[in-house]
């Protein structure tokens, strides 16, 4: 830690020494006197710059180096500090509202002396520590007990025992093909590296091995490593000093040999000394050497490792609360249960991290349950307040980039250079890949994230703890502090820090009163309140701020013109948030000359920009995504020439054009280097031509320098222009979402920068033509394969680099060689979450796919899989010991394989949440091989069969154990869906499902079932069935077992099925209230027997009964029928036949144009409250006995013009005046939502018939129908 802190005093040198550079350089302060103390104050600070190296190392164990470090670090700051005032002073910023004071010329020579003069007698006092310049130099080494102490008790390690199985299975297996192996595990600092190696050490399986651990640390000696080994090997202590001695010694040693060998705690990154070190460690093929090092970087691993590194994972938070548990002395404790629930969250805090728990073990163990208390609630934890906060990856690198951090290179790109860094970081476990889901929050697409283990967080936190202000800490009162975090914006700042103008950076969160007292501020280079990160988060501590409200309510206030125009240096100001209250920005915006980096992103509530706007030409990075209402951005973006980002995704709402203009515009916007116009053309053009589009794309074609252009969700676009090739450095084309886009020029390949062409959801897009790309991987996530000329290979070789978060390979079948597969080395890209892998089915093949699919195994940290087309009848070793590979994974999708006979053993991966398995004829029954063994898919919860025309068993439980008791196979299942398995039994029982897609608990379909209705068997396993609906079925005979099952049945569905008689059994469903029928049958016949039978049926739906040209007489003997409705029947044209029904409430009769008239009869429908006639043109007038119908409350009449007029007509108005409501109208969504009103009870379901006139936003609009329920139909014969 304290080699870091050392670390960061030479940067903030290295800072002032270049401040210090460009001063003596410009002219205009040449008057101030200060070129000799610049001069004297740039040479102590380079002749000391060379000693940090070796004052860093001793910092380690020296606490007065390390006081002369933060004394050094602080001077650095200081004399910054003044060079920037004096800057300010000589170049006043045009256009201030409130002018700096004027310091007179002698208070600044005078500070630059004082200045001087304590430089130079720091710089001085590095004489009492005897520094020696250089890197390389010989220090001391420090201590560490991992040094000797090798013995382990394996019975007292928590949560490794897998890992290290895993280890010894590794290389037992590599070691078969190896001669020398060497194997990295890496991982955060304290998490267990070491006890791992240890474990494996000493272990059994590796006895009959000469063995040797050497404790490497920080200062590599590849001398002293191999003379250690020498050592241990042979025997006899060495020190031999030439290398070609040791070498050769080492050959002798290690020739025929079977050797462990452990480096621990390897930090070297030199590629040449580890190169040397692997060449030391080779031995002949006689030889079996196996070499197990530890290392915190994983970049070390990956440059040491002869196959593929072990990262090792955290511990979970129980692994962490058995370790303080065990070594506490718990419980033997009186007060273990008060105590528990205090200890799990105290072992939460650790990290997973095994060394933190068994630190505060020692502490815990002597200490009381109110002390145990205060641990839980210490401070350690509450600052911590960022941990596990998500980092954006693009959001960091544009803010590097925006504020100048990245230096140029004449051979990358910022972005490259920026990318590579935060490898670094990774490699090093500074950062981690979130484990969190990408699309939460503001993230709308999927996105890269990353976080900091809560370890790494305290460090940085104590590395920086003189420099932070965190105003939550009652009497922190910091003289030093250069970045405030402020939770009590109510004081002024001198209340917190009695040097307020050396603050560089400010962050609001959560502050019910922003008040900013005057020129403390002005020196401030970033201001925010951001709901995500801030360009120094990984340094101050955050909140989880939800709002801008607060900020919001400011900036809107009077005082912000007075305060906000004396931040003249800010540079950086993050606003946005996913609830943003912010409602204006003030004019005083305009004062923020210097401001390089500004992000409104979802400030949905600002509506205009001010005038000043204009002003801010120095701006880099500009954000408005989701800023949909405001108005007047191409007008303020005319003087911002300077800007490199671009963001304004989705600033498009209902039908204004707030963005025309805008092309215009940005064709003097050649700086930009990335722009996103998501769902933003619609705002430019409204429903206009596509030449404007193209009018567009030609203006963005003169932005020489883009690399990153995003045009998705602009359904508009149609084509590009063939300019569009002009943009030499494109990196990134994201068209995803353009639905009707058809066309992409083919000049696009030529441009040799493309790396990404992205065309996801484009369903108009050809993409058969896209093969003339001759890197495919720019079309990544989705890869052609296609096949080399002659001998040559496939282009699968274009992989080797690409490591996506997303990948999907198809054409498989064109891999030439086995080897090109082998080449990509899918096992090292551990960013692929996602893994697609598609044969075409019926085409010809090179290699066999399971050879293929061999030297396809994919990272470890894969979460989603699926297999298409694979065209092998086996599996390779990988899958079939899927859970050891692939221990990860969420979802597994398997599809066409159709010469699978037997399924891998997928019950045994721990994360399995979603199994689907679709096509694969040759699958006939799945049992307790899918399981594996036991604790089967303990997290299933989907499981989707479809397609499986074959499958004629399904074991529901396997048996496992001693005493093989039976379990179900899927113990936490939530959803089961089944399609097209015509053949399939369940045996013994269905398995438990909180829902059937196609058959639940509360609805089941059966469509084009050919199995007789007496042998569907699954009826049995659904007593309490309360809704069937059965579609298109050949034999509906039933038998009493069945129809008992059915007693609980309240709604059936009989829809175009082939008997020309209502089913005999219908009259036993005594509970049955809802009746739907549609029939092509010229009559509905049934017994009046069976209908009788039916006296709790209140709803009857006769509906597309195409043939039928009278209703059926049985319909007067419903005496419980309340409600009627007749409709799709264009042949009818008898209806008196059912007449009366004297309980019917409700009648409709819809699209039946054949009806000339209504009976007299209807009045004695004497309880009817509600009839509906709609598209009944046929029906001119009603019968005059609609008087008698005194309970009728509304008549609704829609798309009738006869019958409307007849009823409007003066003297018809009285006969219906005793009705309430009377609705005249022509079919359209309000028609149809009318319909709806007044329904409050029930599920409903709305059919759409013949609805060419009806939008896709009606269609969204009926969605929103109050209890309209819409039903998912899929074809499933059950039997």
């Amino acid at each position: 830690m304290a080699e870091v802190g050392g670390m960061l005093a030479s940067a903030v040198l290295r800072l002032a020494t270049q401040k210090m550079g460009s001063a003596i350089g410009d002219q205009i302060l040449l008057q101030w006197d200060f070129q000799g103390d610049l001069q004297e104050m740039r040479m102590a600070l380079e002749s000391v710059e060379a000693l940090l190296s070796d004052a860093e190392r001793q910092s380690i164990d020296r606490e007065s180096v390390r006081l002369w470090l933060k004394r050094l670090k602080h001077c650095s700051y200081d004399i910054a500090d003044v060079l920037d005032e004096a800057e300010a002073i000589t170049n006043p910023t045009a256009g201030k509202i409130v002018c700096m004071p004027i310091i007179p010329k002698i208070t600044l020579a005078n500070k630059m002396k004082v200045m001087r003069k304590k430089l130079v007698k720091i710089t001085n006092q590095h004489k009492d520590f005897g520094l020696i310049e250089g890197a390389n130099c010989n220090v001391q080494q420090v201590t560490d007990p991992r040094a000797s102490a090798l013995k382990v008790e394996e019975a007292l390690i928590v949560g490794r025992t897998k890992e290290k199985q895993k280890i010894v299975t590794l290389l037992s297996e590599a070691s078969t093909w190896q001669d020398t192996m060497i194997l990295p595990i890496y991982g955060i600092g304290g998490i267990g590296k070491t006890t791992l190696a240890k474990l494996v050490f000493n272990g059994t399986g590796f006895k009959d091995y000469c063995q040797a651990w050497v404790y490497v640390s920080q200062t590599f000696d590849l001398n002293k490593i191999c003379n250690s080994i020498i050592s241990q090997i042979s025997g006899h202590e060495t020190m031999m000093t030439e290398k070609q001695m040791i070498n050769r010694r080492l050959e002798e040693l290690l020739a025929g040999r079977k050797i462990l060998i452990v480096l621990d705690d390897l930090w070297e990154k030199g590629g040449s000394e580890l190169d040397e070190l692997k060449l030391m460690l080779k031995a002949d093929e006689n030889s079996n050497i196996i070499v197990i090092v530890t290392t915190r970087d994983e970049s070390i691993a990956k440059k040491i490792c002869t196959v593929q590194p072990y990262r090792l994972e955290p511990l979970t938070d129980d692994m962490c609360w058995t370790i303080i548990k065990q070594k506490s002395a718990f419980n033997d404790r009186d007060d273990k249960e008060q105590l528990e629930p205090i200890g799990r969250d105290i072992a939460k805090k650790c990290g997973g991290v095994a060394l933190a728990a068994q630190s505060l073990v020692y502490m815990l163990q002597s200490m009381a349950s109110d002390e145990w208390e205060s641990v839980r609630n210490s401070d350690i934890w509450t600052q911590s307040t960022s941990k596990g906060h998500q980092i954006v990856q693009d959001d960091l690198i544009h803010q590097w980039i925006a504020l100048d951090l990245i230096e140029p290179s004449d051979i990358f790109s910022a972005r490259q250079l920026s990318k590579n860094y935060i490898s670094q970081l990774l490699g090093m476990s500074f950062l981690q890949h979130s484990k969190t889901p990408s699309t939460v929050g503001l993230y709308y697409e999927d996105v890269t994230l990353f976080t900091m283990h809560d370890l790494v967080h305290e460090v940085a936190r104590s590395i920086m703890v003189d420099e932070l202000l965190y105003s939550r800490k009652e009497g922190d009162i910091r003289g030093s502090s250069r970045y405030a975090l402020l939770t009590d914006c109510g004081k002024p700042l001198k209340f917190l820090t009695n040097r307020p103008t050396k603050i560089r950076a400010l962050h609001f969160l959560d502050c019910a009163k922003i008040v900013l007292h005057g020129t403390a501020f002005s020196s401030a280079r970033i201001l925010g309140e951001p709901y995500r990160t801030a360009i120094f988060e990984l340094i101050i501590l955050h909140e989880n701020w939800r709002t801008t409200k607060r900020i919001g309510s400011y900036l809107d206030g009077a005082p912000s013109t007075e305060v906000l125009s004396t931040l003249t240096k800010l540079e950086y100001m993050n606003l946005s948030s996913e609830l943003s209250y912010i409602g204006k920005l003030p004019e005083a915006l305009g004062c923020f000359t210097e401001l390089k980096y500004l992000n409104l992103s979802g400030c949905r509530g600002i509506e205009k920009l001010p005038k000043s706007f204009g002003s801010l030409r120095n701006l880099v990075f500009l954000d408005f995504s989701n800023c949909y209402r405001v108005e007047g951005i191409p007008e303020a973006l005319c003087g911002l020439t300077k800007i490199q980002y671009l963001n304004l995704s989705r600033c498009c709402y209902g039908n204004g054009l707030h963005l025309r203009g805008l092309p215009e515009v940005m064709r003097n916007l050649i700086e930009l280097l990335y722009l996103n116009l998501s769902m933003c053309l619609h705002a430019m053009f409204g429903h206009q031509s596509a030449g404007e589009n193209q009018s567009l794309v030609e203006c963005i074609s003169n932005l020489s320098n883009l690399e990153h252009l995003d045009l998705s969700k602009n359904i508009s676009l149609s084509g590009l222009p063939e300019s569009l090739s002009n943009l030499r450095k494109l990196h990134t084309l994201d068209l995803s979402g353009c639905s009707k886009l058809e066309r992409i020029p083919e000049n696009i390949a030529t441009i040799d920068s493309l790396k990404f062409l992205i065309v996801v959801n484009c369903w108009k897009l050809d993409k058969s033509r896209l093969s003339r790309f001759n890197d495919n991987s720019i079309l990544l996530p989705h890869f052609i394969v296609q096949a080399g000329d002659g001998e040559s290979s496939s282009n699968l070789v274009q992989l080797q680099d690409a490591n996506p978060a997303e990948l999907e390979i198809s054409n498989l079948e064109n891999v030439k060689f086995a080897k090109d597969a082998q080449m990509i080395k899918m096992l090292q890209k551990q960013r692929i979450l996602k893994l697609k892998l598609h044969w075409t089915s019926g085409s010809r093949r090179y290699v066999e796919d399971m050879e293929v699919l061999k030297e396809l195994l994919p990272s470890s940290t894969l979460v989603h899989f699926e297999i298409q087309g694979y065209n092998s009848i086996s599996f390779p070793g990988w899958l079939i010991g899927i859970s050891s590979y692939l221990p990860n994974l969420v979802e597994i999708n398997m599809e066409g394989l159709i010469m699978c006979k037997n399924l891998p053993p997928l019950g045994q991966l721990p994360s399995l949440q979603e199994l689907v398995l679709q096509r694969m004829p040759a699958i006939k029954k799945i049992d307790a091989d899918l399981c594996g063994g036991a604790r089967a898919f303990p997290r299933l919860r989907k499981f989707i069969l479809s397609d499986m025309e074959n499958l004629e068993e399904w074991s529901t439980t396997y048996s496992c154990g001693e005493n093989f008791v039976n379990q179900f196979m899927f113990p936490n299942l939530q959803i089961l869906e089944t399609c097209d398995c015509p053949k399939l039994r369940l045996h013994p029982c269905p398995p438990r499902a909180v829902k059937w897609d196609i058959w639940s608990i509360s609805y089941l379909m059966v469509i084009f079932c050919k199995v007789p209705f007496h042998k569907w068997r699954l009826l049995h396993h659904l007593p309490s069935l309360p809704s069937l609906s059965i579609n298109s079925c050949n034999d509906l005979t039933g038998s009493p077992e069945i129809i008992q099952e059915l007693s609980s049945l309240r709604s059936l569905t009989l829809h175009g099925n082939y008997e020309a008689e209502l089913p005999q059994w219908l009259g036993e469903l005594t509970s049955l209230h809802q009746l739907w029928i549609s029939s092509n049958c010229p009559e509905l016949k049934a017994s009046q027997e069976i209908i009788a039978q039916l006296t709790s049926l209140q709803s009857l739906y006769l509906t597309s009964c195409g043939s039928i040209e009278a209703l059926p007489q049985w319909l007067g003997l419903l005496m419980s029928l309340q409600d009627l409705e007749i409709s799709r029947c264009p042949k009818l044209n008898n209806i008196k036949g059912s007449m009366p029904l004297h309980s019917l409430r409700s009648l409709h009769l819809g699209y039946c144009g054949s009806i000339p008239q209504l009976p007299e009869r209807l009045g004695g429908l004497t309880a009817l409250t509600e009839l509906s006639i709609w598209n009944c043109g046929g029906i001119k007038f009603l019968p005059e006995s609609i008087q008698q119908l005194t309970n009728l409350l509304i008549l609704d009449i829609a798309a009738c013009p006869e019958l409307k007029l007849w009823c409007t007509a003066d003297e018809n108005v009285m006969k219906l005046a005793h009705i309430k409501r009377k609705v005249f109208m022509p079919i359209t969504i309000e028609t149809i939502r009318l319909a709806w009103q007044g329904k409050t009870t029930g599920a409903l379901r709305l059919r759409i018939i013949d609805s060419a006139q009806f939008t896709n936003e009606d269609h969204m609009n009926l969605t929103h129908t109050n209890n309209l329920e819409q039903t998912e139909r899929f074809s499933h014969p059950i039997s």
